[in-house]
């Protein structure tokens, strides 16, 4: 229907406030049934009118009511045939925010080309989200997981190629890398028991192991 659910932290706020530190309101299609982001729950509020202007309207009400700086959209696992209905929908958001002086950032999944046999970075055409965010936050992270072989979270080239693309097709002042604060223990013996570990996890198990960043 468009709603937002979650919680803000008001301690975090509030500090925030005393040190004059800009704050964003991280608004996510992650589904805590599923254990995941739901492309089908961004389908619904990108296509009904309705639950899409109730969605913006909720933003604005949240961002004005807890002074956020601006809002950042990460929605994740859109289809890859709702490519230019997510760039709409980016376009709806940000020119709503606009009104009201709020600031829009969009995160998308880090690629080095635009290539539609990859449907996990397929749907978000930067080009497109780029004339209508305040910033794209590119995903810098991720180039490997506990679904794939072990490897880098976030290699430097492959983080150079990302970025290197993101500002082929988006201003340049517009760009922000993200940074991953975390790691993965991979199981060679069974992949079901890799974990994603913190990174105080990660620094003892680096320890533990010997292993050489």
């Amino acid at each position: 229907k468009g709603d937002i659910i979650g919680d803000t932290p008001k301690k975090q706020l509030s500090f925030a406030k005393k040190k004059r530190l800009k704050t964003w309101a991280v608004i996510s299609n992650y589904n805590e049934s599923i254990h995941d982001f739901d492309g089908n729950l961004a389908s619904t509020v990108m296509s009904g009118k309705t639950a899409r202007q109730h969605f913006t309207e909720q933003l604005i009400t949240l961002a004005k009511k807890q002074s956020f700086t601006g809002i950042n959209i990460d929605f994740e696992a859109v289809k890859p045939n709702e490519r230019a209905k997510y760039s709409s929908f980016i376009r709806h958001v940000a020119a709503a925010l606009k009104k009201h002086k709020i600031k829009t950032m969009v995160s998308v999944p880090a690629k080095s080309a635009d290539d539609r046999k990859d449907g996990w970075s397929w749907p978000y055409d930067y080009a497109e989200i780029g004339k209508s965010a305040d910033y794209v936050q590119v995903m810098t992270y991720d180039e490997h997981g506990i679904w794939s072989e072990p490897g880098s979270v976030a290699g430097m080239n492959w983080v150079k190629s990302s970025l290197a693309y993101a500002v082929k097709t988006i201003k340049a002042e517009k760009v922000i890398m993200g940074i991953p604060s975390y790691g993965n223990d991979w199981d060679l013996t069974s992949r079901k028991n890799s974990k994603l570990k913190q990174w105080n996890d990660v620094k003892a198990l680096k320890k533990k192991v010997k292993a050489k960043p």
